[in-house]
């Protein structure tokens, strides 16, 4: 818009500066391009015409994105973190990388499903040798804290499913630090009804 040329840019809005920034790096030579959310706070005709600057763009482009429709507009290969593994996998597309993670989550659930169904098989002993009596309670107790804990992780493995959570990076780093944390008390737990278990 011609009667915004001359408007300073500590007037323009969070989108109006971002549009404005992009602009400028685009207009600069480069070999490779490094966007780090580019479309927060961007309407939809400044995503048409991002798309196709980043189309001619000659060079390389790392793009951090949650914005699943734009990456696979814009990217030949999606990167994702391996939390287990510590690795980075490659994929083909968003779609290959969404049916990745749920078969992962699937795993998750079900070696959690085995292990609880472990906890629930042997009949529980209260008089066992070698536990005191502050053990024995503790052993009593251990099946209901282990439901409690997966039930919370599997609420919040369905919420990081959720579309609203993935166009949300804040929310959605938020959410996979507490379920690696609940996965790691979880273990922890499992390990501690196998030692007192064991006595």
């Amino acid at each position: 818009r011609t009667e915004q040329l001359d408007t300073p840019v500590s007037k323009l809005s969070g989108g109006e500066r971002a549009r404005l920034l992009l602009a400028r790096m685009l207009q600069r030579p480069a070999d490779v391009l490094i966007l780090d959310e580019p479309t927060n706070d961007l309407d939809v005709e400044t995503l048409e015409t991002l798309s196709d600057c980043l189309n001619d763009f000659k060079g390389a482009v790392i793009l951090v994105s949650h914005d699943r429709y734009f990456m696979d507009q814009n990217c030949d290969v999606i990167w994702a973190f391996d939390m287990d593994s510590k690795k980075i996998v490659t994929f083909a597309d968003t779609f290959q990388w969404e049916d990745w993670f749920k078969e992962k989550q699937n795993i998750k659930n079900q070696n959690l499903n085995k292990k609880n169904a472990q906890v629930s098989a042997p009949e529980k002993n209260s008089n066992k040798k070698g536990l005191t009596q502050k053990e024995k309670h503790e052993l009593s107790q251990m099946e209901s804290v282990i439901a409690v804990e997966e039930s919370k992780l599997a609420q919040l493995q369905k919420e990081l499913l959720l579309p609203d959570t993935q166009n949300k990076f804040s929310k959605l780093a938020e959410l996979s630090t507490e379920i690696a944390r609940l996965e790691n008390k979880i273990e922890k737990l499992f390990s501690r009804w196998e030692e007192l278990n064991s006595k």
